[in-house]
């Protein structure tokens, strides 16, 4: 949580004239160094210096959110720029892309959080699902998997997510789906072999998504950025979602809020799952590193139902 101390205009224009830095070129530098005390003294110096940049400007970013764009210090970047299927507004300042944790329209299916109604609160919580899917897969050191500095920052009631600019681009996507699932990837033996080593170490199962094998999420994103690295990104699905039910004593329409393509479990003591509660509702990495069986992130969404052979399975074992 940022402290809510006010920003002068000349401390907003002093801000954005501080000379940028390229982070991912040197936190994977510094990743890239033998263990020694001194390379992770550097990493916690350019980590607090991510941190204090980004609080800064995601601070201006909430304080102009609602004045017109012409007269913003940082305006908002256009969908091409940046692109993404349900991360709404996204703005870039000091080689750092920052995004609200705000609830997204989606076309055909409601708000991604909400379902017929916007619920921020609820794209808050699923953004602290993002932070952890990449502190579990990095925890992993499988060699070659990169991943973007990340932080989340409170301020004045609003959560932003900044990210360091990573080198990748629409032709890059080696593994996943960036498109809601019309198309997806697994081009890379090398990469598969290391997803196939993620997947095994987080007890995680594997599913099939438009033909591919993927463990994991089938929207999480891996690239082969320009630099050659590989870069995992979008992990807020890693661990699965915990099963969806309704109560016994729930009227017809209480069920239809529930997404169609979700299996619906009564139970006669618990209230209601809320509408669209797989996407925020996770389970706690320990259970699933620990569970006899493992789980498929895909459980209970459309993007498992895609494995019709094995949908049933995946949700029956959660």
């Amino acid at each position: 949580n940022s402290p809510v101390i006010p920003i002068s205009p000349e401390e907003k224009k002093s801000i954005l004239s501080t000379e940028e830095k390229n982070w991912n070129k040197e936190f994977q530098g510094l990743m890239d160094l033998p263990p020694t005390p001194d390379k992770y003294t550097q990493i916690r110096h350019l980590s607090q210096e991510f941190l204090d940049t980004a609080t800064m400007c995601a601070k201006i970013i909430i304080d102009e959110q609602y004045i017109p764009d012409n007269v913003k210090l940082i305006p908002p970047v256009s969908k091409s720029v940046l692109g993404g299927f349900a991360g709404g507004r996204k703005y870039m300042c000091k080689n750092i892309i920052f995004k609200f944790a705000k609830d997204a329209w989606l076309d055909k299916v409601g708000w991604m959080y909400g379902g017929r109604f916007a619920n921020d609160e609820r794209a808050m919580k699923a953004t602290k699902y993002e932070l952890k899917g990449i502190v579990y897969y990095s925890s992993l050191q499988v060699q070659d998997l990169c991943f973007p500095m990340m932080v989340l920052i409170e301020y004045k009631g609003f959560r932003i997510v900044a990210q360091s600019i990573l080198p990748i681009n629409e032709s890059t996507l080696r593994y996943g789906s960036a498109d809601g699932g019309l198309t997806a990837h697994a081009d890379d033996s090398v990469l598969n072999e290391k997803m196939h080593l993620v997947g095994s170490r987080l007890n995680l199962s594997p599913h099939n998504v438009l033909g591919h094998t993927i463990y994991g999420p089938g929207d999480q994103e891996v690239h082969k950025g320009t630099d050659g690295r590989y870069y995992c990104i979008d992990l807020a699905r890693v661990f699965p979602c915990e099963a969806p039910y309704i109560s016994d004593t729930s009227n017809k329409s209480s069920s239809t809020s529930i997404s169609s393509s979700t299996t619906i479990h009564r139970s006669p003591v618990l209230p209601p799952a809320p509408s669209r509660a797989i996407f925020y509702r996770m389970l706690r990495p320990e259970f699933v590193l620990s569970n006899q069986e493992p789980l498929c992130s895909d459980a209970f969404s459309a993007w498992g139902r895609m494995d019709t052979e094995n949908f049933e399975k995946f949700n029956t074992n959660i």
